[in-house]
């Protein structure tokens, strides 16, 4: 009889105490999975950001068009 009363006792308490740890450790687990899915949207704008930069570099360095078809003239021969 004792013992059924402690087996009820901790039955009663530990059950809702289990229910409880999983769904803490469910919610944290979510937390991580959005931290982590911020955190690769994040790179992968900032990366989007530096491609973006070294294209705009890269078209500067270029020229317009006048610089490219003289710099093609010179490549050629023509010389212009």
């Amino acid at each position: 009889m004792l013992l059924e009363a402690l087996s009820a006792f901790l039955t009663g308490f530990l059950a809702p105490l289990i229910r409880g740890l999983i769904s803490d450790w469910r919610a944290a687990q979510a937390l991580r999975e959005a931290g982590a899915a911020d955190a690769a949207r994040e790179t992968s704008h900032t990366i989007q950001e530096i491609a973006d930069a070294q294209r705009a570099n890269d078209a500067r360095d270029r020229g317009g068009a006048g610089d490219v078809a003289r710099r093609l003239r010179e490549r050629i021969g023509d010389g212009g």
